[in-house]
């Protein structure tokens, strides 16, 4: 009996440590940060955000910190197995091609493949390119037209053919390019682990009835009701001003809606199509959804002027348009009107949901941060060329500008 108890103690004990080596030979690559590694990834930096690196203890350590979180959630994100994901594997090969094919370019300066190369790369691989571009560009929900994508099917089989060079050139083995790559797939591993975490803390329906029930202004429907209770006191007679004065929900509350002087293109595009349709004197006789909220709308005069006259600044709050491409100057005259508002936002209703979420998500990738840890070093050095750090400046006749000169300093970077 006790030759048994022995065996059994043995085999637990075989059984640790077997548990023990194998968490040490499948220790995470995230789980130090190297002062190489920071070397590598800094070198790429423009010129000036070197120097500032080099000359700011504060700002390396930020850097640091800011790799050093990246690389616990890219733990974090092994840990529930995203690694072995069809997104990552994907997004991964996508990610290497663009690293050796930069990585090749910079160091082969001579090679350039011909138009012909490139067409019938992108010919021969179509099938490949269309799933890379979906996989691209299918977060921005942008449909590319049949002559931007063959556009990009150029630059991506250029992408390709750069990259097939850098893997024969065994630019995979190279310490720089592998330092390069760990940070690469380190933010492809933090952003879906974030992702991942979004989707777990989504609001349920009964989350968002008591989160409205404790804070009625994020109440859609009750926000219309509100908004249609004050245009029945407006069609009883209540002078708009009035109205306006006691409800208004923005800076123009006090000034009886007052939005002053406006043209076309310089206001919310919804807002702005019903305060164009009235004439002088009216109002809307229902009430006005733009992105800040629900309007009641008074025109109070028209007027023509000249396209480049110049338009008195608007009280804070007025429903501005988002900014655009600017307007070529022209002649002829424009059509000016003087509006007003009843107002009622809906910013919370319509921005409660994603803020809660985003908090969510800010504590889970906080706990997760402190959870998973990772080795830094303290500090690193940043290698500028021709720059000393101590005096801000460029050693004359040399550095990164070469000898120093007159001129753009800018110039040659």
């Amino acid at each position: 009996m006790k030759s048994n108890r022995s065996r059994y103690f043995a085999i637990l004990l075989a059984l640790q440590l077997v548990v023990v080596q194998g968490c040490s030979l499948f220790k995470s690559d995230y789980a130090a940060l190297q002062v190489n590694d920071l070397t590598a990834k800094v070198n790429d930096l423009p010129d000036m955000q070197k120097r500032t690196l080099a000359q700011s203890e504060q700002a390396r350590k930020q850097l640091i910190e800011q790799f050093k979180k990246a690389y616990a959630l890219a733990q974090a994100a092994e840990d529930e197995d995203l690694d072995d994901s069809d997104e990552y594997k994907k997004r991964k090969v996508i990610i290497e091609d663009q690293l050796l094919g930069r990585e090749f370019s910079n160091r082969n300066l001579e090679f350039s493949p011909s138009n012909d190369e490139l067409t019938k790369f992108a010919a021969d691989n179509r099938a490949t390119f269309d799933a890379d571009i979906d996989l691209l560009t299918g977060e921005s929900g942008v449909k590319a037209t049949d002559e931007e994508k063959n556009a990009m099917s150029l630059q991506w089989a250029d992408m390709k053919i750069r990259a097939a060079k850098g893997r024969e050139a065994g630019l995979m083995k190279d310490p720089i390019v592998k330092s390069k790559l760990r940070f690469e797939l380190a933010n492809l591993l933090a952003n879906l682990y974030a992702g991942l975490v979004e989707d777990r803390n989504k609001l349920s329906d009964q989350e968002k009835a008591d989160y409205i029930a404790k804070n009625p202004t994020a109440d859609i429907n009750d926000r219309k009701r509100q908004i249609e209770a004050l245009l029945q006191r407006l069609k009883n007679g209540e002078p708009f001003e009035k109205i306006a004065d006691e409800m208004n929900e923005d800076g123009t509350r006090g000034i009886g809606g007052d939005l002053n002087w406006t043209m076309k293109g310089k206001m919310d595009p919804e807002f702005e199509k019903a305060a164009f349709a009235l004439g002088k004197g009216q109002y809307t006789t229902e009430p006005v959804k733009s992105s800040f909220g629900f309007h009641l709308i008074k025109v109070d005069d028209r007027r023509a002027v000249k396209k480049d006259a110049s338009i008195p600044p608007a009280p804070a709050g007025q429903p501005t348009a988002p900014p655009g491409p600017s307007s070529p100057p022209s002649s002829g005259v424009e059509e000016e009107i003087r509006v007003r508002h009843i107002f009622i936002s809906t910013q919370e209703a319509e921005s409660f949901e994603r803020r809660l979420i985003d908090e969510r998500v800010k504590r889970a990738i906080e706990d997760a941060s402190l959870k998973y840890k990772v080795e830094v070093p303290s500090d690193f050095t940043v290698e500028v060329p021709g720059f000393n750090p101590h005096t801000n400046r460029l050693r004359q006749g040399g550095g990164t500008m070469g000898p120093m000169r007159g001129g753009n300093p800018t110039d040659g970077r």
